[in-house]
């Protein structure tokens, strides 16, 4: 079974992560794009079922904290 990650970024870090996303053969990746990090909040509702939630930073992350919180999932950040 694959993992499934959301993904919540920029469309430039999707582009970016996109080249490298059939290296990874199980894990299935779910993007959530804002258009400036702030949106990150509103995007977690948006999340379908998967396993984790990956940031594409810390500004995201921080702006998207308190809903991070309620999530039965693990919440990552690139730091």
């Amino acid at each position: 079974m694959d993992t499934q990650i959301a993904v919540i970024c920029s469309n430039e870090f999707a582009k970016r992560v996109k080249t490298i996303e059939t290296e990874l053969s199980s894990i299935k990746l779910q993007y959530y794009i804002y258009r400036n990090p702030q949106e990150a909040a509103a995007l977690i509702a948006q999340i379908k079922p998967c396993d984790a939630v990956f940031f594409s930073g810390s500004l995201p992350y921080f702006y998207a904290k308190k809903n991070c919180d309620e999530l039965p999932i693990p919440t990552h950040y690139l730091k």
